[in-house]
């Protein structure tokens, strides 16, 4: 006899099931911690994206 589940019901257990494996592997904050906060002395990298893309890129040609 089959089990008649809604499509939430199934969604709900594919979730479990997939946290359920991956309960012992390493947060997506582990994984990247390396890069949080690698702009050393430079202030809000938000704020001046724009700017600090310029002066990181600005001497490089293009691969074009």
């Amino acid at each position: 006899m089959s089990d008649k589940v809604t499509k939430s019901e199934a969604v709900k257990r594919a979730l479990v099931q997939m946290f359920e494996k991956s309960a012992g592997e390493a947060s997506p904050y582990e994984l990247a911690k390396h890069f949080v906060g690698c702009e050393q002395g430079r202030g809000d990298v938000a704020r001046h994206s724009k700017r600090l893309l310029r002066e990181r890129f600005r001497n490089r040609t293009s691969l074009g």
